[in-house]
C-alpha cells in the first residue's frame, strides 16, 4: 500500500512551458506579419481600458493601430488563466487557418508569446469592423436612454446582411473539402464594416469535419452523453437535447437570426415564455398577420401597415417580407432533416434580394464585372449574383424559360434548346444560374449575349459539352462549369476565349488530353481548376506562359509523365498547386523549389498550408533547395518512390509544421538539426528505410503532437528527452530495432492518446503503473494482473460497454475478490478526459452509496500501447436500468422483474444521499452531470450506488452560490443524456447543482411510473409534463401497475380512497419529483431537502 498523491500531481497538472518571444501561428495558409507582445502593448497603450471595445468569456478585445500606425485593428487577447481559454484559442485557429471569404472577419496576424511578467500570452489580430456587431446595431440605441433615436436599418441593408451571412455559412459548409460548423451564430458574432458588409466572427466553438462527403446530418442525433455548444435561443433543438454539432445546427441558428433581423426581437425577450418562442410567434402570424410581427420601422419604410386593405398595400414589398420570413421558418424547422442546406438558403436569399433591388430601381445595365479571382479561394458559389435565377427543376424546361424571360429570351418548344436573340439584354455582363436542378445541355444561344464577361452554371445536371458557339464570347473572363455531368474532350471553344482569367471544369466527366498550348493561348489565366475529371496525358508545359497563374488544381485525374520543370518559372504569383492522386512519375520536380510565394492549401487531410504531391510515382531525392521555401508550412510527399536522406534544410524552414514522407524509400539518419524545428506539430516518416538512433534533439520540438517512425530500422534506445514534449498525443515507434528500457519520462506525457512500441528489442520492466490520488493508500496493480484477472479481457467476462470504455468482471488480489474493471478505449476521442474526470471526482470521496473504487492502473499493454483502467467493487445485481426493464428467461421469453414499493423507496434514498453528499458535504462541489438508471448500480442487498463520473464537474470552492453559473447565456459546453439533462443546460447553460436535481427527479418519476423519459408519449410531452397533468387526481392512471397490484389498488380507485390507504405514499413521492422538476433552477428544491423528505416518507 503506497500513497499516490505525488504521482497524480505529475499526471493531472499542467506545467507551464516557457515560450520564445513571439511565435507566429503555423496553421494559417498564407504569410502573415510577425508581431510581438511589445508591438501589441504599444498599439493598445498598454492594453488600456480606454481601448477596450469588447469582452467575452475567454478574451477581451482592444482596438489599436499596428503596422507602423497605419492600420486600425481589433486585438483579441485570450485570458489564459480561465479554464477553456487555451482551447478557445486553438479552436479559433483551427477554424480560420485556411478559410478566406469576403464575409468572414479577416484575420491579419497572431501572436503566441510571453508578457512582461513571463506569463503565457496569446492573441489574434483581426481587421477592425468600424460599425461594430449586428446586435449593437439592432438594439443599442433602443436600449440606451441617452440615445433615444432608433437606429435605422433599411430593408435593402437587412437583405444584404442576411445574404452576406448566408454566403459565409455556405462557404464554411460546402465550399471547402472539409465542413466547418460555426456552432454559435448570433447577432453579436456578425460584424459590420464601413460599407455595412456583414462578416461572421468568433469561431471559438467551431467544429471541423475532415470528411466533407459525410451526410450533413452526421452526428446530429445521438442518445449518448455528448457535449453540445451554442447560445441560449439560437442553439438547435437537437443540439440542446444532447446531439452532436452538425451543419443543420448552423442552419437553425441562421433561421433564428434571420427572423430576429426582420422582427427586431431577441429570441430571449420576456414575451417568449410559456412555450412561446420566436419561431412559434412567427408561425402563428404567418402569412396573413405578418405585419403584426415585423419591425415597425420596416413598415414605415415600405408604407405597409397592419389594418390597411389589400388594395392599398404595396404588395411587392409585402411579398419580400413574406419570402424572407418563410426562409427563416424553413431554416428553423424542429427536425434537422426538414431544414434546407445553406446552398439553397443562400440561393433563395439572393433571389429575394435581387428581385427587391430590380423592383426598387431600374435594371443596372452598367453593372461592372465581378472582381478578378486573384487572391480568392475558387468556388462556383463565389461569383457575384447579378441575375437572380428562379426555381428550376430537373427536366422542367418551362421553368428555365421563366429564368430567361426577364432577359427577353424566346424559348423554343423542345427541351434543351433555347434561342436568345442578339438584341437581348445588350448590357448583360454576368449570368449566374449555379446551384439549381437544371438539366439538359447548355444552350448554345447564350453565346448571342456577347457582352457577357462571367458565366456560372456550376452545380446543376447539365450534360453534353460546352457549345462551340461559346467561342464568340470574346469578353468572357470567368467561366465556372463545375459539378455537372459534362463530358467529352476538352472544349475547343474555350481555347478561343483569350480574355479568360478563371476557368473551372471541376467534378465533371471530361476525358482525353488537355491541349498542350493551353497556357500559350490563354495567357491571362489566373485560376485553372480541373480536379476530379478523367483528363490524362502530360501536364501542359505551356502553363508557364500564363505568367500570372496563382492557382492550379488538377488533382484526382490520370495525368502521367513528369511535372514540367518549367512550372518553376511561375515565381511571381503561383501560390496554390494541387497535383495529388495522379499517375505522375519521373524525377522529383526541382523547379518547385523556385516558387517563393508557394503555400499550397489542401483541406482534404490536414487543414494546413502545404505542398501536396502525395500518392504519385515520383522518384529521386528531395531537393535540398526546399529549404529555400520561406513560408512553407506543410510538406506532403508520402506514397511515392523517393530515396536518399531527408535534407536537414527542411528542419530550418521557420514556418514548417507538418512533414509527411511516409511510404517511400528514404534512408540514412534523421539529422540532429531536427531540434531547430520547435514549431513542428507532426512528423510522419513511417514505412521507409531510415536507420541510426533517434536524435535526442527531437525532444526540443515542444509543439509536436504526432511522431510516427514505425516500420523503419532505427536502433539504439528511446531518447528520454521525448518526455519533454508535453503536447505529444501519438508516439509510434513499432517495427524497428530499438533496444534498452522504456524511459521513465514517458510518464510525463499526460496528453498521450496512442503509444505503440511493439516489435522492437526493448528490455527490462515496463513503466510502472501511474496510480491516482484517492486520498488513501490503494493496492498497486499492473496490466498483467488485470489481464490474468479477466482471462485476457475475454468477451465472456465483458459485462458492459460505454462510450469511452468497456467493463469486465474478474478476480483480483490474494483473496480473488470479484471486481469490475473499467478499461478505457484510449483511441476514442475524449476517453482520456473521461478517465481524468472520473479520477478527479473520486480522488477523495467516500460514501456508502457511491460505487467504491479499489485501485487504478495507468501503464502500457503487452503491445506497448497506452493503457488506463479503474477497478471498482463489483455490483452483482447490475444496474437499475437492466433490473427495471424487460429481461429474458432461458427460453427467450421476456418478463418484468418485480420491484416492490419498499425497494423503490430505498433506492431513491440511496441515490439522494450521495448526491447531497457530493453537493454539500465536501470541500468542493461535485456535479455528477449524467445521473440516470444505468449509472445506478445495485449490490447483493439491493443497496444502490451511484457510479460513472466520466462527465462530472468539480468546483473547488464549496462557498459557491447554490445557483452559481446556472444562468449563463454565454457559449459554453454541457454534458448529459437525452431525457435526463436539465432544460437550462440543454439550452446552453452551465452545469450546476440544480441540473443534478432535475436529473434526479426524472429518475424518481421513472422509478414510479416505469416509463423511460425517451418513450413515446402523447403529443411528445416529457415525462415530467405527463406526471404533472395527471397529478394528483389521476395519479393511479400513470403509476406502475405492479405497485397498484401490491397496494391492492386499481386505476379506477377513487382519489378520495388514497387518503385512507398506504397509497398516499405515491402522492408524496411524486410530489417530491414534481418539486424537482421545475423548469426554473431557482424553483427546484435542493438535494438536502429532497433527501430529508424521502427519509421522512420511509420512516
Amino acid at each position: 500500500m503506497v500513497s499516490l498523491a505525488i504521482v497524480i500531481t505529475v499526471m493531472l497538472l499542467w506545467r507551464r512551458k516557457q515560450r520564445p518571444e513571439s511565435v507566429t501561428l503555423p496553421s494559417f495558409s498564407r504569410k502573415i506579419p510577425k508581431v510581438s507582445y511589445n508591438d501589441l502593448a504599444k498599439a493598445t497603450m498598454g492594453f488600456s481600458t480606454s481601448n477596450l471595445i469588447g469582452r467575452g468569456r475567454y478574451s477581451s478585445v482592444y482596438q489599436g493601430k499596428l503596422f507602423q500606425g497605419r492600420t486600425m485593428v481589433a486585438i483579441k487577447v485570450f485570458s489564459l488563466e480561465i479554464k477553456g481559454a487555451h482551447k478557445s484559442f486553438i479552436a479559433e485557429c483551427s477554424a480560420l487557418r485556411n478559410v478566406r471569404h469576403r464575409n468572414l472577419v479577416p484575420i491579419l496576424t497572431a501572436c503566441s508569446s510571453i508578457d512582461l511578467k513571463g506569463n503565457d500570452f496569446k492573441t489574434l489580430v483581426y481587421e477592425l469592423m468600424p460599425r461594430g456587431d449586428l446586435h449593437a446595431l439592432l438594439y443599442m440605441n433602443r436600449d440606451d436612454a441617452n440615445t433615444p433615436t432608433p437606429s435605422c436599418i433599411t430593408l435593402a441593408q437587412k437583405l444584404s446582411i442576411a445574404v452576406d451571412v448566408a454566403d459565409a455559412l455556405e462557404y464554411l459548409h460546402h465550399s471547402n473539402q472539409g465542413t466547418i460548423v460555426h456552432c454559435d451564430l448570433k447577432p453579436s458574432n456578425i460584424l459590420l464594416d464601413e460599407n455595412m458588409t456583414a462578416r461572421i466572427g468568433d469561431f471559438v466553438l467551431a467544429r471541423f469535419k475532415v470528411d466533407s462527403t459525410a451526410s450533413s446530418l452526421g452526428d446530429s442525433i445521438s442518445t449518448s452523453s455528448v457535449a453540445i455548444r451554442g447560445t441560449i435561443g439560437y442553439v438547435a433543438p437537437e443540439c440542446a437535447a444532447g446531439g452532436g454539432v452538425s451543419s443543420p445546427g448552423d442552419v437553425y441558428s441562421f433561421g433564428i437570426v434571420l427572423l430576429e433581423i426582420f422582427l427586431r426581437k431577441r429570441p430571449t425577450d420576456d414575451m417568449f415564455n410559456d412555450g412561446l418562442n420566436i419561431v412559434k410567434f412567427v408561425e402563428t402570424n404567418f402569412p396573413d398577420r405578418i405585419l403584426r410581427v415585423v419591425d415597425p420601422e420596416l413598415q414605415e419604410e415600405l408604407g405597409v401597415h397592419e389594418g390597411e386593405t389589400s388594395g392599398s398595400m404595396k404588395e411587392k414589398s409585402l411579398e419580400f417580407l413574406l419570402s424572407v420570413t418563410k426562409i427563416g421558418l424553413d431554416c428553423a424547422k424542429a427536425s434537422p432533416n426538414a431544414r434546407m442546406g445553406m446552398q439553397k438558403v443562400a440561393s433563395k436569399l439572393h433571389r429575394v434580394k435581387d428581385a427587391y433591388l430590380m423592383n426598387s430601381k431600374p435594371w443596372p445595365h452598367g453593372t461592372t464585372a465581378p472582381t478578378s479571382a486573384a487572391g480568392k479561394v475558387s468556388s462556383a458559389q463565389q461569383l457575384a449574383h447579378a441575375v437572380s435565377p428562379l426555381f428550376a427543376s430537373k427536366g422542367d424546361d418551362t421553368k428555365f424559360r421563366k429564368l430567361l424571360q426577364p432577359l427577353g429570351a424566346m424559348a423554343a418548344p423542345q427541351r434543351s434548346y433555347w434561342a436568345v436573340p442578339n438584341r437581348t439584354a445588350p448590357g448583360l455582363r454576368q449570368l449566374q444560374i449555379s446551384v439549381n436542378d437544371l438539366a439538359g445541355t447548355i444552350p448554345a444561344s447564350l453565346a448571342n449575349i456577347t457582352t457577357l464577361n462571367a458565366i456560372s452554371c456550376a452545380d446543376n445536371h447539365f450534360e453534353g459539352s460546352v457549345p462551340d458557339e461559346f467561342a464568340k464570347l470574346q469578353n468572357l473572363q470567368q467561366l465556372y462549369m463545375g459539378a455537372n455531368q459534362l463530358s467529352g474532350r476538352f472544349p475547343r471553344a474555350i481555347m478561343n476565349l483569350s480574355a479568360l482569367t478563371d476557368l473551372s471544369l471541376a467534378l465533371n466527366q471530361f476525358s482525353g488530353e488537355v491541349p498542350p498550348d493551353l497556357g500559350s493561348t490563354l495567357r491571362n489565366l489566373l485560376l485553372l481548376e480541373l480536379p476530379v475529371d478523367f483528363f490524362q496525358g502530360q501536364i501542359p508545359p505551356s502553363l508557364t506562359n500564363a505568367s500570372d497563374l496563382y492557382y492550379i488544381e488538377i488533382s484526382r485525374n490520370n495525368f502521367s509523365g513528369v511535372v514540367p520543370a518549367s512550372v518553376g518559372n511561375l515565381t511571381n504569383q503561383l501560390q496554390y498547386l494541387y497535383l495529388a492522386e495522379n499517375q505522375l512519375s519521373g524525377e522529383f520536380p526541382p523547379g518547385i523549389a523556385n516558387l517563393q510565394n508557394l503555400f499550397i492549401v489542401s483541406l482534404a487531410v490536414s487543414q494546413f498550408s502545404e505542398l501536396n504531391l502525395e500518392s504519385n510515382r515520383l522518384v529521386g531525392k528531395i531537393p535540398q533547395s526546399f529549404g529555400n521555401l520561406p513560408i512553407l508550412k506543410v510538406l506532403k510527399i508520402s506514397d511515392n518512390n523517393l530515396y536518399g536522406s531527408i535534407p536537414k534544410e527542411l528542419f530550418r524552414i521557420p514556418t514548417i509544421v507538418q512533414i509527411c514522407l511516409y511510404v517511400n524509400n528514404l534512408d540514412g539518419i534523421i539529422h540532429p538539426d531536427i531540434g531547430n524545428a520547435r514549431q513542428l506539430t507532426y512528423l510522419q516518416l513511417s514505412s521507409n528505410n531510415l536507420s541510426g538512433e533517434i536524435p535526442s534533439t527531437l525532444g526540443n520540438c515542444e509543439s509536436l503532437e504526432g511522431i510516427e517512425f514505425d516500420h523503419n530500422s532505427f536502433s539504439g534506445s528511446i531518447p528520454a528527452s521525448l518526455g519533454n514534449i508535453r503536447t505529444l498525443k501519438v508516439l509510434s515507434l513499432s517495427h524497428n530495432n530499438l533496444t534498452g528500457s522504456i524511459p521513465a519520462s514517458k510518464g510525463n506525457l499526460q496528453l498521450l492518446e496512442q503509444l505503440d512500441l511493439s516489435l522492437n528489442n526493448l528490455q527490462g520492466e515496463m513503466t510502472k503503473s501511474i496510480s491516482l490520488p484517492f486520498g488513501r493508500e490503494i493496492p498497486k496493480i499492473s496490466y498483467n494482473d488485470l489481464s490474468r484477472a479477466t482471462e485476457g479481457f475475454a468477451a465472456s467476462n465483458l459485462i458492459g460497454q460505454g462510450r469511452y470504455g468497456s467493463v469486465y468482471q474478474g478476480k483480483l488480489f490474494q483473496d480473488e475478490k470479484v471486481v469490475a474493471i473499467k478499461v478505457f478505449s484510449i483511441e476514442t476521442r475524449r476517453a482520456q478526459k473521461s478517465f481524468i474526470a472520473e479520477c478527479n471526482a473520486l480522488r477523495n470521496v467516500r460514501h456508502r452509496n457511491l460505487v467504491p473504487i479499489l485501485t487504478a492502473c495507468s501503464t502500457i499493454d503487452s503491445n506497448g500501447n497506452d493503457f488506463k483502467a479503474l477497478v471498482y467493487e463489483f455490483m452483482p445485481r447490475g444496474d437499475f436500468h437492466n433490473l427495471f426493464y424487460p429481461a429474458r428467461d432461458s427460453e427467450g421469453s421476456s418478463y418484468w422483474n418485480y420491484v416492490s414499493l419498499d425497494q423503490r423507496l430505498s433506492i431513491l434514498v440511496d441515490v439522494s444521499d450521495p448526491l447531497a453528499y457530493l453537493h454539500y458535504s465536501h470541500q468542493g462541489i461535485i456535479v455528477h452531470c449524467d445521473l440516470k438508471p444505468s449509472n445506478i448500480l445495485l449490490d447483493d442487498d439491493m443497496v444502490a450506488h451511484v457510479g460513472d463520473f466520466g462527465l462530472s464537474r468539480f468546483k473547488s470552492s464549496s462557498t459557491t452560490s447554490y445557483f452559481a453559473d446556472s444562468y449563463s447565456i454565454s457559449s459554453i459546453a454541457i454534458n448529459g443524456t437525452i431525457g435526463y439533462v436539465a432544460p437550462e443546460c440543454s439550452a446552453g447553460g452551465q452545469v450546476s447543482i440544480p441540473s443534478d436535481v432535475y436529473s434526479f427527479r426524472v429518475v424518481l418519476l421513472e422509478i414510479f411510473i416505469r416509463r423511460r423519459p425517451t418513450d413515446d408519449m402523447k403529443d411528445r410531452m416529457s415525462i415530467a409534463k405527463f406526471a404533472e397533468i395527471n397529478f394528483p387526481e389521476n395519479v393511479l392512471q400513470i403509476v406502475d401497475p405492479q405497485l397498484l397490484e401490491e397496494l391492492e389498488l386499481s386505476k379506477e380507485t377513487p382519489v378520495v380512497a388514497i387518503e385512507d390507504s398506504g397509497a398516499q405514499i405515491l402522492q408524496s413521492v411524486l410530489s417530491i419529483g414534481l418539486c424537482c422538476t421545475k423548469t426554473s433552477p431557482s424553483e427546484r428544491i435542493n438535494m438536502q431537502e429532497a433527501a430529508a423528505k424521502l427519509h421522512g416518507i420511509i420512516s
